[in-house]
């Protein structure tokens, strides 16, 4: 990344951090659950420990309890976050 391009960045991102501006997005059922699967997939990357990970494991879990409340979808989406239920 050049120089101008970082400073540029942080700057940018520095007023996401200060922004009081809320987003609103409308999906699917099924494309939320492609989202919390793809969220939970990254999670398992060993190097993802920031504070952006933290914020979308949040938002990814909110998710999860609307998409799936209970039965075999809470069931499934839950082993999603517990690495031994990897395969």
């Amino acid at each position: 990344m050049s120089d101008d391009l970082e400073s540029t960045f942080i700057a940018e991102f520095d007023g996401l951090c200060n922004s009081t501006r809320m987003l609103v997005f409308t999906m699917s059922s099924l494309e939320a659950w492609a989202l919390l699967s793809h969220v939970q997939l990254a999670c398992r990357h060993p190097e993802n420990t920031g504070p952006t990970r933290a914020i979308a494991v949040r938002i990814a879990r909110q998710m999860q309890r609307q998409i799936a409340p209970d039965g075999a979808l809470a069931i499934v989406a839950e082993q999603g976050w517990h690495k031994e239920f990897d395969q």
